[in-house]
């Protein structure tokens, strides 16, 4: 067996065993305990919802599956995030593998499996792991395209599906949290950037643009139909459900405003443009805390990235920015990095005219899914360096 297969294992032994550890002794969340274990449990061959409080519904039929598989367990309702979540180790080590070879992959999937919020998000049963595993799958099918139109690649591997394949994991991480909707945009720029524009022209783009718009279809429909009535049946349930977990919602926002939260309610968020600088304590919360910049936010309940990883993976970003040469999943990596978060600290947030326990104006996790492409680069980033260390000559 190769050593970097061993690696491989260990990284994601430890990697899942972190995230099973959280899913074990961590105490219940707020948003798990009112809002997404409720959901999941009012889920029956009755009741089938297409959208659940404040986003898609894919979050909490896994989180059935979950415990369908498991059990009704405050644990076995979150094992299938930690399986998730470790599965979004062993992608990201794909993508970059395939690419930069094992070095790079294993450099990427470590940082993930070791990395604050992760582990913490991914021990919980909520919707960011399941966001960022179908993130992580949809960039590990652009890739498979891009690897597939690279002079290293074979045009037998059709490109275009793994552009369908891009677009419907696209799509179910969109039913997860709406932000995902920013992927379309990368791919786009993406193309212009790598000088792939002639794809446009193209049915492939057009097709899974179309599966993506199929794939969440269901949302749609929900928030351009969805009755007052309905709303207040979704609330009835879901306070039932949560009452047979001893949880009492009487007198909290979710009775006030109803479960619900549209497309509208979402967007209502944004005043104007304007510097924010919300998304950069993602990364360096704990070293801005530290020196008095401390965020007024209300989504305490998981941890911001350390700041030594957030400053590794921002040396990876300008590492590769700084190269001349550039090959397709650098750029790719690139436009999703800075596609992804300069938007979010470029205008002016307020908060929702529908306001929930889990809702401050300003959440500093949605720039989240730029560490992905981060940890790629900075993973290809350290085997460059290690191979120039390699072949430099010894005195």
């Amino acid at each position: 067996m190769k050593r970097s297969t061993l690696i491989l294992a260990a990284i994601l032994l430890v990697g899942g065993a972190l995230r099973l550890w959280g899913a074990v002794h961590a105490p219940v969340e707020l948003i798990e305990r009112d809002e997404f274990i409720p959901a999941a449990m009012t889920i029956s061959s009755q009741h089938l919802p297409l959208r659940v409080a404040q986003h898609g519904a894919v979050p909490v039929y896994l989180i059935k599956a979950s415990s369908l598989i498991f059990d009704t367990s405050l644990i076995g309702l979150r094992l299938l995030s930690v399986i998730a979540g470790t599965a979004t180790i062993l992608l990201l080590y794909l993508t970059a593998a395939r690419w930069w070879g094992s070095l790079a992959g294993l450099v990427a999937a470590g940082l993930l499996a070791i990395d604050r919020y992760h582990v913490a998000v991914s021990g919980r049963a909520i919707d960011l792991p399941y966001d960022l595993f179908f993130v992580t799958l949809a960039i590990f099918a652009f890739s498979r395209f891009l690897y597939s139109i690279d002079e290293r690649g074979t045009q037998a591997a059709r490109p275009g599906y793994w552009l369908y394949g891009a677009a419907v994991a696209s799509g179910l991480g969109f039913l997860c949290k709406e932000l995902t909707a920013i992927m379309l945009p990368v791919f786009l720029v993406s193309f212009v950037f790598l000088r792939q524009t002639k794809w446009l022209t193209r049915r492939e783009p057009w097709i899974a643009l179309g599966l993506f718009v199929l794939v969440i279809g269901p949302d749609l429909y929900s928030n351009l139909t969805v009755t007052l009535a309905e709303r207040r049946e979704l609330l009835e349930l879901h306070e039932q459900a949560a009452r047979q977990r001893g949880v009492d919602l009487s007198g909290t926002v979710y009775v006030e405003n109803g479960l619900y939260m549209s497309y509208g309610d979402q967007l209502s968020r944004f005043r104007s443009v304007g510097f924010n600088s919300t998304p950069f304590y993602f990364y360096f919360g704990g070293l801005l805390d530290s020196v008095g910049l401390v965020l007024d936010n209300g989504f305490d309940e998981f941890p911001f990235m350390h700041p030594v990883m957030g400053g590794l993976l921002w040396i990876g970003v300008a590492y590769s920015l700084s190269r001349r040469s550039k090959d397709k999943l650098t750029v790719f990596s690139l436009t999703m990095f800075f596609v992804a978060f300069l938007p979010f600290a470029l205008v002016e947030l307020g908060a929702p005219r529908v306001r929930f326990p889990s809702d401050p104006a300003a959440l500093w996790y949605w720039v989240d899914r730029t560490m992905l492409p981060a940890m790629l680069l900075t993973g290809h980033a350290a085997s460059l360096l290690v191979r120039r260390s390699q072949h430099r000559p010894r005195n």
